[in-house]
């Protein structure tokens, strides 16, 4: 069930489509970024991005996200946009993640605690694409970065 789910969820992302449940909630999302990225001073280039992936470029102020379609590109949206209100620090860790990438454990963690604080409404569908997103930092994270990784994906959406 969960391939046939990921399939569906890769299709829609990729044809941009908007499932009916969502269309009342798209314009909100889109909007709150849009107001979100003028207050911060970022630039936002969409585009559908391969593998779900989006990027933040912190020092120039700009994120290259999947236009908001589902509260999964809405919430990874907020997630670039949480990159850029605090840059990565020199006495942060970084670590490979493979040849060509490394990341900020402590920058991940940061962006998503901030975008989960500002969102709208934060649902079941965002904290999945959350602990997903998370898991994947799991195995280069300290224990204490493991432990907050830990604390992120048991959030309760009606904690908020």
């Amino acid at each position: 069930m969960a391939d046939a789910e990921d399939w569906n969820r890769h299709i829609c992302h990729r044809d941009e489509i908007v499932l009916q449940q969502w269309q009342a909630w798209v314009p909100r999302w889109q909007a709150h970024i849009e107001r979100i990225a003028t207050h911060l001073g970022v630039s936002i280039s969409y585009d559908v991005i391969a593998a779900r992936n989006a990027y933040a470029f912190p020092v120039s102020k700009r994120i290259e996200i999947s236009p908001i379609t589902s509260p999964e590109t809405y919430a990874a949206a907020l997630h670039e946009e949480g990159h850029c209100t605090k840059p990565c620090q020199s006495s942060h860790r970084r670590v490979q993640i493979d040849t060509f990438k490394s990341c900020c454990i402590r920058c991940e963690l940061e962006a998503l605690q901030w975008a989960r604080a500002r969102a709208i409404e934060w649902s079941r569908e965002m904290q999945a694409e959350l602990a997903r997103c998370i898991e994947t930092y799991r195995q280069h994270a300290t224990a204490v970065e493991d432990d907050e990784i830990r604390q992120l994906q048991l959030f309760n959406v009606n904690e908020r």
